[in-house]
């Protein structure tokens, strides 16, 4: 059977199908079909400590789910319109990209990602970039306690990078993912002795 069949369909395989089950389809068609889709992340991921996971604020009813990333993100946080566009244009000019705009936001902490709702890993499809900064973990929570100035933002800006997800993913802190979509994946798949980790980790 093709995989769509268990994309976005209304089933939870570890209630009605069983667990055994699930791991049948995690091998014959959902570990192939993330490595031919999500190839340039998983060649970035291999040798990391921990998957990527995001919160989502709807829970799935499937191992699977595609989804994509808004053209123009809601702001979300307590940053000010004019600080965050500052810190967008900034952004922009140093990577290519901003924090607004077909990005999805990951840490490689499932707790964290559990607390902006149902924590999932997340496989970015495609080609894809990222930024992150070791010395800031949540920007927005950041700001909470520096100053809106032009020179703490530049302060802030020129932390971020865009290179080592393995060390971004161990860092625990806020990473940004730049694509236009990404599967989202069950996480009582993501054991660090498992099926799925010994395929990406």
């Amino acid at each position: 059977m093709r995989l769509k069949r268990y994309i976005n369909e209304n089933l939870s395989p570890f209630d009605r199908e069983g667990f055994n089950n699930a791991i049948e389809k995690l091998h014959s068609e959902i570990i192939p079909l993330l490595k031919k889709d999500c190839a340039p992340f998983i060649r970035e991921l291999k040798g990391a400590n921990s998957y990527l996971f995001s919160g989502i604020d709807k829970k799935i009813d499937s191992i699977i789910s595609r989804e994509l990333t808004r053209d123009i993100r809601n702001p979300i946080g307590d940053l000010d319109d004019k600080t965050r566009d500052k810190i967008n244009l900034e952004l922009k000019e140093k990577f290519g990209f901003d924090r607004s705009t077909n990005v999805k936001f990951g840490t490689g902490d499932y707790a964290t990602a559990s607390n902006y709702g149902y924590g999932y890993m997340i496989f970015p499809i495609g080609n894809f970039q990222y930024i992150w900064s070791p010395k800031i973990q949540n920007l927005n929570v950041w700001f909470r306690t520096h100053d809106k100035d032009d020179k703490t933002i530049q302060k802030a800006v020129n932390s971020y990078k865009n290179k080592n997800l393995k060390k971004a993913i161990k860092s625990k802190n806020e990473i940004a993912i730049f694509c236009k979509s990404y599967y989202i994946i069950d996480p009582l798949l993501r054991g660090r002795n498992g099926d799925l980790a010994k395929e990406f980790l």
